[in-house]
This record gives C-alpha cells, sequence and structure tokens, in this order.
C-alpha cells in the first residue's frame, strides 16, 4: 500500500539508489489550476513527510503561452522559493510538448541528393551485399 502523505496522496514518482540517494518527483501540467500549489506546496510536503532532500518539479507545457521565458523563469523562481521555504533542494524542469512534426516524415533533400549522386537510389538501397552482417556504428 502507497504511503499517503501530508498533502492528501502519494507523490508521482520516488527514485532510490539506497537511503541517501533519493528524490521525488511531481509532474503537473502547466494549465492545471493547482499547477503552483505543486511546486509551493506538494513537493515540499511530499519532501517532509518521506524524509527526502532532494525533488524535481515536472511541468508538462503544451501551448507557446506556457513556453514564454517569463513562464520558464517564474516556474524557476517557484522552485527556488519553495527550496528556501523548505530547506529541501526543488529543481523544475519544463517539458515542451508542443506538437512537432513527425521525424517520419522529415527528410534532408541535400544529404539525399549527396547519396544518389554516389550511386544509390531511394528505391533500391543498394544491391552490394559485401556488407551484409557489419555493424554499422
Amino acid at each position: 500500500m502507497e504511503k499517503q502523505t501530508p498533502a492528501g496522496g502519494p507523490v508521482d514518482f520516488k527514485f532510490s539508489r539506497g537511503w541517501s540517494a533519493r528524490a521525488l518527483v511531481e509532474i503537473k501540467l502547466a494549465r492545471s489550476s493547482r499547477f503552483w500549489d505543486g511546486v509551493l506546496a506538494q513537493l515540499p510536503r511530499y519532501q517532509v513527510a518521506e524524509e527526502v532532500k532532494r525533488g524535481i518539479y515536472v511541468a508538462i507545457a503544451y501551448t507557446d503561452d506556457e513556453l514564454v521565458p517569463e513562464f520558464r523563469e517564474k516556474v524557476k523562481k517557484a522552485a527556488a522559493v519553495a527550496s528556501k521555504a523548505s530547506g529541501a533542494n526543488i529543481t523544475s524542469i519544463l517539458i515542451d510538448a508542443r506538437r512537432k512534426e513527425s521525424a517520419s516524415r522529415a527528410r534532408n533533400p541535400e544529404l539525399s541528393d549527396e547519396l544518389h549522386e554516389r550511386g544509390g537510389s531511394e528505391e533500391d538501397p543498394g544491391e552490394d551485399d559485401s556488407t551484409a552482417g557489419d555493424d554499422i556504428d
């Protein structure tokens, strides 16, 4: 059974390598109505309850507005303020989760042209089996 903390529930993730190397991770969506509570109150309480000095606050951002430099700085400042107030060490991480073009659709025409100039073709990657089974580093 998961240990309940004074914050009302379990922390999102616990990591440890023995007793002395432990960290707690709290994750929140940047658009969450409880976003600032996560870094300013919840994570520090979890750290006190678990007797863990290292905390990582992970913010997931899906929009351009959530990734402006001012917001990034405010998240860092919140982690610093919470660290100072609790005596713990809280680090913030802001993850850019905006939609991006799929890597499987990415193309590099210049390199493709260079490849084709050397005798390869897009449809036929090569008929030379002399390197079959060789490791590619």
